[in-house]
């Protein structure tokens, strides 16, 4: 009898070991929140490309390239998120591209976009000129996000013919970027 009542002992102390080990978790999970950062890393192409690509400075054929990143938080608790974006250059350019950078925060389930109008204006150009542009963005979350990026080229045909349209979808797919400097991909 008392083997079993120091069994039955040892089975309480470790389900109940195991039951605040279970508890405590959402607090180690929520501490390695801040622990690491979820960015996203997209291509993006505002252009209207109306020259013939002769070299590679000239790199797109004559069409209008335009990107929209889409951003959609699926946790039951805003996220702050952080965008930049960084214009490319030619190599044998030695100016660095334009930067910029957005600070927004997402309410839980809400969805928002950018286009080339606001990464336009983030770069410093204007809204409603159509700069010739093209870069990188990052988007950088303590949570995971839902994000994608959309796409589009338009190629200009002759009068009379009609235009040829192109559409691609990526999803994106984030490096997970510890404090300590690490780097996991996704």
């Amino acid at each position: 009898m008392e083997t079993t009542c120091r069994w039955k002992g040892t089975g309480v102390r470790v389900l109940l070991l195991a039951l605040a080990t279970i508890v405590a978790m959402p607090a180690q999970e929520s501490a390695g929140d801040s622990a690491r950062t979820f960015v996203y890393s997209a291509k993006f192409v505002c252009k209207d490309a109306g020259v013939p690509a002769t070299d590679a400075a000239r790199a797109f054929v004559p069409a209008v390239y335009r990107t929209v990143v889409n951003l959609h938080n699926l946790h039951a608790r805003p996220v702050k998120i952080l965008v930049r974006a960084i214009e490319a250059h030619h190599i044998a350019n030695p100016e660095p591209g334009a930067s910029g950078r957005i600070e927004k925060r997402l309410a839980p389930g809400q969805a928002v976009f950018l286009g080339c109008r606001v990464i336009q204006e983030m770069l410093g150009g204007n809204a409603d000129v159509p700069d010739k542009v093209d870069g990188f963005l990052t988007i950088a979350s303590p949570l995971r996000l839902d994000a994608a990026v959309v796409y589009t080229a338009v190629n200009r045909a002759p009068v009379g013919l009609n235009d040829g349209v192109t559409m691609d979808v990526e999803r994106l797919r984030p490096k997970i970027v510890y404090r300590d400097g690490r780097v996991d991909e996704e």
